[in-house]
C-alpha cells in the first residue's frame, strides 16, 4: 500500500542519490517560487471571490506545506541515503508529504465537480455566496480530518500489530478516495470539454466559440497531467497486498 515513511530513510540505491538530490533541489525552488506567486495572485490580485479561489488557495497551501519536505529528502540523499534525524522527525516529514499529497488531490477533485457545477446551471449571486461558504466548510474539514489521522500515526509507537494493521486500512482508504477523486475528475472535465466543443462545433459564429475551444483543450490537459502524475503510482499501489 502507501508506503510508509521509515521505508524512505532505508533506500539502498546509492547510484541515484546524486539526481535525485539535484532533482528535489531544483523542484524545491521551482515549487516554493510557483506556490508562492499563486497564492499572492489568489489573494491580493484576483478580487473575484468564488468557491474556486477558496479551493486553489487551500492548493497552494497544500502544495508549500509538501514541498517544504523537500529539503529534507535532498539532505537524506546528499548523506549518502542515510537519515540522521531520528526516527521522530522521519515520521513527520514523510506524514506531512503524504497528508499534504492527498489534500491536494482531493481539492482538485472538489474544484473539478464544482466547476461542472457550475456550467450545468446559472451562477447567480446568491449562488456564488453560498458555494464559497460552503467550499471554505469542506476545504475547513479536509485539513481537519487530515490532521486529526495523521497527528496519531506520528504519536503512535512502533511494532505495535494493532496499529500496524490501522494504518494499513488507513492506506487503503487513501487509495479508495483517489479513485473516487480520478472518477470525478474524468466525469467533470471530460462533461465540461465535450460539451465546450459540442457548443463550439454547433455555433461557430458564435463570438465565444473560440474560448470555448480553448476552455475544453485545458480542461482534456488538465485531467492529462493528473493521470500522469498519480495514476502510475496509484496503480503500482493496487497489485501490492495490504499490509
Amino acid at each position: 500500500m502507501i508506503p510508509d515513511p521509515r521505508e524512505h530513510c532505508h533506500l539502498d540505491d546509492s547510484s541515484l542519490r546524486i539526481p535525485l538530490a539535484v532533482l528535489y533541489s531544483v523542484l524545491f525552488v521551482l515549487v516554493l517560487t510557483g506556490n508562492i506567486l499563486a497564492l499572492w495572485v489568489f489573494l491580493y490580485v484576483h478580487s473575484k471571490n468564488n468557491s474556486v479561489r477558496v479551493s486553489l488557495i487551500n492548493v497552494a497551501l497544500a502544495d508549500l506545506l509538501l514541498v517544504i519536505c523537500l529539503p529534507f529528502r535532498v539532505l537524506y540523499h546528499s548523506k549518502a541515503n542515510r537519515w540522521e534525524l531520528g526516527p521522530t522527525l522521519c515520521k513527520v516529514v514523510g506524514n506531512l508529504f503524504y497528508m499534504n499529497m492527498y489534500i491536494s488531490i482531493t481539492l482538485l477533485g472538489l474544484i473539478s465537480v464544482d466547476r461542472y457545477l457550475k456550467i450545468q446551471r446559472h451562477a447567480g449571486g446568491q449562488y456564488r455566496l453560498k458555494a464559497t461558504r460552503w467550499s471554505s466548510a469542506i476545504c475547513g474539514t479536509i485539513w481537519a480530518l487530515a490532521l486529526a489521522s495523521v497527528i496519531p500515526m506520528i504519536l503512535l509507537s512502533e511494532g505495535n500489530e494493532e496499529s500496524d494493521q490501522g494504518k494499513a486500512y488507513f492506506n487503503l482508504f487513501l487509495v479508495a478516495t483517489f479513485w473516487l477523486v480520478f472518477v470525478c475528475l474524468v466525469v467533470s472535465y471530460g462533461k465540461i470539454g465535450l460539451n465546450l466543443l459540442r457548443l463550439s462545433r454547433e455555433k461557430p459564429d458564435f463570438p465565444n466559440a473560440p474560448r470555448y475551444i480553448r476552455t475544453a483543450r485545458k480542461s482534456f490537459f488538465v485531467l492529462f497531467l493528473f493521470t500522469v502524475c498519480f495514476v502510475p503510482y496509484h496503480m503500482v499501489l493496487i497489485t501490492k497486498p495490504m499490509k
